[in-house]
């Protein structure tokens, strides 16, 4: 029994062995170097590298590998990071990702999760690029790897320098170039002096030169065609700021010269446009133009809106100039669309911070929430604690009818309690339902309907373009005006919604600096304030009483013919908010809206919503009085 014993072991023994020894040193000698070579190609000559890192992965799986493999498709995320090519990158990445997770690899791991957070940073999206860096420094420090946290520190200062916070951002930098000399990673030290030369940018001069001179002389050693060519086009910048035109121009051309030979088109479509502008600035008009006829067959699909549209701008305004207007109408199409795509992007990008926020302040509702009912939890059980003491007490005098009794007592506070719980959570329910509503309300009421009013009259211009080859210069100012409007409308919405400790005072100051903007020089105003409390508004009574104050301000320079406007908005002892809008115009003929407008039902509705009265009426000296009042 016990040799059969032995033998057993003895098989299950050799089978993990096979297993635990299925690569050689040899084999991984071979897969490391491949790895190395692969990431020297991956600046240089990325088409090689890929084709490495398929031969690496294959010899990785075969041999069984598994820390081989991982660095191969860390490797392949790279060169496609550096080719541009985000989606397959982040293919890459999560594959790699799994598979150190697998292993239990934290060095993989941390590597991985950092290149995650260098996407996520370069396409603006910092909230999740500091989760992944935050992840990542907490996995360097535990392992104790100096050369991952000279990177990361890196990053992080990124993320501050892009916050412009510009101290915090400092600290970052030069902790990371302390761990970067520790590990002597010449490499990384030539990014941190790169990214200090940007942080100088247009505030020190001289010291963005240095650090950037700096970094080309690390890369030139290293041999990094890639961060070579980034920055010849950052230092080109500097130069540019400082009017040595013909070092900037040297520059540039040097990055558009290595951006064509590794292949990558966003850094040829930024240096290429930068060099335009330069020649812009010069009036070479030629020189301008054969460029931005060069890098322009490259927008397409590169995700760069801003940059797109802008190019398009050029080339259209110089086809017009030289009468090829067929060209002109083309490049003004591709205008219009790549500058719409950049408008709904900054949109975008505003409502997700709105988003954000509302989900935020939803959470911490939900945490105050969930306190207080551990705290009624608690007061219930030493309610029940105290019950018990008291039957105990009077046990002998009634134990059967106090039992009863307590018990009738505990179900039925029991029933109220749950019943005042649900009322409760229907209340909150409702209440976030007429939040989401007043805001698409808001959003929808205002500016809906101003960017409708620009899409039309684009669409106006560009049939106007053409036929006749000519632009309503009036319908372009109004188009640009309600564009302004739009615009100005979103900011006081995210304004009212952000700030939870708007005062009356802060909202006059607003209301007031708002109608000064929009009143031409002939319209005599005047405003006056008067607070006693100077009580804190809610989010929703900010947004409400100042949309019924922009209405009426509008109405009034629409309708009155007023010369004069006086704006009376006050606040008495009783906590009662009052708001006076008067013109000495023609006067309201109809306190109803008129069919098809719907600006004093919107007042009226507005009022309302937040326990407000509201009032129109025709003045019996001429004009018009709107009144508003709420009580705090």
């Amino acid at each position: 029994m016990k040799k059969n014993l032995v033998l057993i072991l003895f098989l299950f023994g050799g089978f993990f062995s096979r297993n635990a020894l299925a690569y050689t040193t040899y084999d991984t000698l071979k897969i490391n170097a491949l790895n190395v070579k692969s990431l020297d190609l991956a600046y240089s000559n990325p088409k090689k590298g890929l084709e490495i890192i398929k031969e690496t992965i294959l010899l990785s799986r075969k041999v069984g590998f598994a820390k081989g493999e991982i660095q191969a498709l860390i490797r392949r995320g790279i060169i496609y990071d550096v080719s541009s090519n985000t989606e397959n990158a982040l293919k890459a990445y999560q594959e790699a990702l799994i598979l150190s997770r697998k292993e239990k690899y934290k060095k993989g791991e941390g590597s991985i999760l950092n290149n995650i957070g260098l996407i996520y940073m370069n396409q603006h999206n910092l909230k999740e690029a500091r989760i992944y860096f935050q992840k990542a420094f907490e996995i360097f420090e535990f392992i104790h790897n100096d050369q991952l946290l000279a990177s990361i520190s890196n990053n992080l200062g990124m993320i501050y320098e892009e916050t412009e916070r510009d101290q915090k951002a400092l600290f970052w930098f030069r902790k990371g170039l302390n761990y970067a000399s520790k590990v002597n990673d010449e490499l990384e030290k030539g990014n941190i002096y790169g990214n200090i030369g940007d942080l100088y940018f247009e505030k020190i001069a001289d010291s963005s030169l240095y650090y950037n001179l700096k970094a080309i002389e690390i890369y030139q050693k290293q041999g990094n065609k890639y961060y070579l060519g980034k920055s010849f086009n950052n230092i080109a910048l500097v130069y540019k700021s400082a009017n040595q035109n013909a070092e900037a121009e040297k520059y540039y051309l040097n990055s558009i010269e290595i951006a064509k030979e590794i292949g990558n088109k966003s850094m040829l479509l930024s240096s290429g446009y930068n060099l335009s502008q330069l020649y812009s600035s010069q009036k070479k008009s030629i020189q301008q133009i054969k460029i931005l006829q060069e890098i322009y067959p490259l927008i397409e699909g590169e995700g760069m809106p801003e940059l797109a549209y802008k190019i398009c701008q050029a080339l259209s305004k110089w086809n017009y100039q030289k009468g090829k207007i067929a060209e002109g109408d083309k490049f003004f199409n591709e205008f219009t669309k790549y500058h719409k795509a950049y408008f709904n992007e900054k949109s975008n990008e505003n409502l997700n911070v709105i988003e954000g926020k509302y989900e935020v302040q939803k959470k911490n509702q939900e945490n105050s929430l969930l306190k207080k009912s551990n705290q009624l939890k608690s007061l219930k059980i030493k309610k029940t604690q105290q019950q018990a003491t008291i039957q105990n007490l009077l046990w002998t005098s009634g134990l059967v009818i106090i039992l009863f009794i307590s018990l009738l007592i505990f179900f039925w506070i029991r029933r109220k309690s749950y019943q005042k719980e649900l009322e409760n959570q229907q209340a909150i329910f409702e209440a976030k339902l007429a939040e989401r509503k007043r805001i698409s309300f808001d959003l929808h009421d205002n500016v809906g309907s101003q960017l409708s009013y620009v899409v039309n009259n684009l669409e106006i211009l560009n049939d106007q373009s053409k036929e006749t080859f000519k632009l309503d210069s009036q319908r372009i100012e109004r188009t640009y005006k309600m564009s302004q409007e739009a615009i100005d409308s979103l900011r006081d919405t995210v304004w009212a919604l952000h700030n939870s400790s708007i005062t009356v005072e802060l909202l006059a100051s607003k209301m007031e600096n708002f109608a000064r903007k929009i009143l031409d020089q002939d319209t005599s105003f005047t405003f006056n304030l008067s607070t006693i409390q100077n009580n804190v508004l809610s989010p929703e009574q900010t947004m409400h009483i100042f949309r019924i104050y922009q209405e009426s301000i509008h109405n009034v320079l629409k309708h009155a013919e007023a010369s004069e406007i006086d704006v009376n908005f006050f606040e008495d002892k009783a906590n009662n908010l009052s708001l006076q809008v008067s013109d000495n115009g023609v006067g309201i003929d109809c306190v109803d809206s008129p069919e098809g407008h719907f600006g004093l039902k919107n007042m009226a509705s507005r009022a309302k919503e937040i326990g407000g009265k509201f009032l129109v009426f025709k003045k019996e000296g001429g004009g018009t009085m709107l009144a508003f009042e709420i009580q705090l």
